[in-house]
């Protein structure tokens, strides 16, 4: 009796035990799982507790509870680790008609303990994985990577997995993922059956329809999302989800507005499109009647000719007239809903009137002139000695001028270059008395003259398409260079200036010599532009030059206290330059100017 009792106590202690390790161990697993080993050496602590764990489930599983027994020795192999405990886990499923579980707790214990088993061990282990393979079978599942497989509503993982192991009789096998339709299958595994289940998803349908229509027919296109899904009425699929929608042509206009599709489900909607016009009236004129040659041209496109009137959207709009030989006109217009806009628009001729002015003459310019000089008074005389009398003829002279200059608008700025030959007579009689000889008489004779100026300046020209009132004035250097002859007049005997000839009395005549300056000048000129601008100009005026020597020209022996010490002489010829005034051209002027 007192046996029986000890036996009732502690079998209801191994039950009580064995639900508290099942509900509380946070390592408790679910139906079919092989308890983990533990994740380290068990330490001599933990190694007592497990084996105390096994002799409790050792004495539950002798009285045929395997349940219980079943949860302390799969509590004993998470502590200690033991094969031994991890082989009688396998037994009770397998009391248990838990042929799936067990198959899979043999099947690790030789993978897990291979080397610790015995070969008889290992022998017995292989023949119970044997037996229980004809108790059951497994579902091999192929499908597209990442689905989801359940057997019987629960879950083996996402594909690929390795096959399942299943009970004898029939399975449901499911497979699903994101953007599919789910398949489902039943199928029934016979002792030993390796099953294959090919599960081909195909595509979830994500679209519903939208059917759309104009409350007044008005001719207007389907907008959705930005994109033109053609005229209304409209009917098509449409991808489930939140659309913008509108309705619009170049006239009539919808509001737009938010919907939504849902999957495999058909939306109806009316819109109700309104005008989006004004409207516009045109006419261009030419002294004040209409001009029926004009182009009227809006946003860009050819409307007609004269006037026009028509409804135009409302917003912004660009309107150009043209007409030949009229200025093309080009304004911006707004145009809103419901408004009359009337333009008249006067058309002004193309071709400026006489005298009227370019708005641009900035840019290079280059003249090219020729000239004619006269020097009307000759080579001044001051009367200084040694000449007596001074008789001259009017110097005419010609040559040419180039300038390059830049104009500033109605001012330029230039530079200037001459070249001028002049052709006279002047006649300058001198006496000098040498202290050795007599009292000598000379006749100076001036032929020739080359004349060069260079220098910048400014010009003024007036603004005007075709004839331009030009003068300018330029300041530089002038450059001239004489040549002159000697005449011997006699008067008593002595040596006479002649080169080469030092007797000779009478009217005995020397060879020519030349003598120049270099001194400051002024150039200036003013005439009239004729031609375009820019392009060819012909030009016709005067000019006048100027120049301001500090010397002119006088000769006499070079010898004789008369002779003022302040000229200079051309040695050995007898020719020397004493003070004089300014020399001054002037003269006609003709040429091209291209450029500005």
């Amino acid at each position: 009796m007192m046996r029986r009792q000890a036996f009732l106590v502690s079998v209801a202690l191994g039950l009580v035990l064995g639900l508290a390790l099942m509900l509380l161990s946070p390592a408790a697993r679910a139906d079919g799982a092989v308890p983990d080993a533990p994740a380290q050496k068990p330490t001599a602590e933990e190694f007592a507790r497990g084996k105390k764990l096994f002799e409790t489930a050792l004495k539950l599983f002798n009285e045929g509870a395997y349940d219980v027994a079943l949860a302390s020795f799969e509590q004993s192999y998470r502590v200690a680790g033991r094969p031994s405990a991890l082989r009688n886990v396998a037994q009770c499923h397998r009391n248990l008609h838990h042929f799936v579980e067990a198959y899979d707790v043999y099947d690790a214990l030789l993978a897990r303990h291979a080397t610790e088993l015995s070969a008889a061990d290992k022998t017995l282990v292989t023949q119970a994985t044997d037996e229980l393979g004809t108790l059951t079978g497994t579902i091999t599942v192929v499908t597209s990577p990442g689905a989801s497989i359940e057997v019987d509503s629960h879950a083996v993982g996402k594909a690929p997995v390795k096959p399942t192991r299943v009970p004898l009789g029939p399975h449901r096998v499911t497979v699903e993922q994101e953007g599919f339709l789910p398949f489902a299958t039943e199928i029934s595994i016979a002792p030993g059956q390796a099953a294959r289940v090919e599960a081909t998803l195909k595509p979830e349908s994500t679209t519903g329809r939208l059917a759309v229509r104009e409350l007044h027919e008005h001719p207007v296109h389907v907008f959705v999302d930005g994109n033109d899904l053609g005229p209304a009425p409209f009917e098509g699929e449409l991808s489930a989800g939140e659309h913008t929608l509108e309705a619009k042509s170049d006239r009539f206009s919808s509001e737009r507005r938010t919907i939504t599709i849902k999957k495999k489900e058909r939306a109806e909607i009316t819109v109700d499109a309104v005008a989006l016009t004004g409207l516009l009236r045109v006419t261009a004129t030419v002294n004040g009647g209409v001009a029926q040659v004009a182009q009227i041209t809006l946003d860009g496109k050819l409307v007609a000719a004269g006037s026009y009137q028509a409804e135009v959207n409302d917003g912004p709009h660009t309107l150009s007239i043209a007409a030949p030989g009229y200025v093309t006109v080009t304004r911006p217009l707004t145009i809103e809903r419901g408004q009359t806009l009337a333009v008249d628009v006067p058309l002004a001729s193309n071709t400026p009137a006489r005298g009227t002015q370019p708005e641009d003459f900035r840019g290079v310019y280059v003249r090219l002139n020729v000239e004619g000089a006269i020097n009307p008074a000759g080579m001044p005389d001051n009367g200084a000695a040694p000449v007596t009398q001074a008789s001259h003829d009017p110097g005419l002279g010609i040559g040419g001028t180039a300038r390059v200059g830049y104009s500033f608008h109605w001012l330029a700025a230039e530079v200037v270059g001459t070249f001028l030959g002049a052709f006279g007579s002047q006649d300058l009689q001198l006496s000098s008395q040498n202290p050795s000889t007599n009292t000598q008489h000379y006749t100076i004779r001036q032929d020739f003259n080359a004349n060069g100026f260079i220098g910048a300046g400014a010009r003024a020209t007036s603004r005007d398409e075709s004839f331009r009132f030009t003068v300018g004035l330029a300041p530089g250097v002038a450059v001239r260079s004489f040549k002159a002859h000697i005449e011997n007049n006699g008067g008593g005997g002595g040596s006479c200036l002649g080169a080469g000839d030092p007797s000779c009395g009478g009217s005995s005549g020397g060879e020519g010599s030349g003598v120049g300056y270099t001194t400051f000048g002024l150039r200036a000129d003013a005439g009239l532009l004729m031609g375009s601008t820019p392009g060819t100009k012909f030009f016709l005026g005067l000019q006048s030059w100027v120049d301001f020597p500090p010397r002119t020209l006088a000769v006499g022996p070079d010898t004789g206290s008369s002779i003022p010490n302040n000229g200079f002489a051309a040695p050995g010829r007898g020719i020397y330059v004493v003070s004089g005034g300014p020399q001054f051209f002037i003269g006609p002027q003709v040429g091209i100017q291209f450029g500005r």
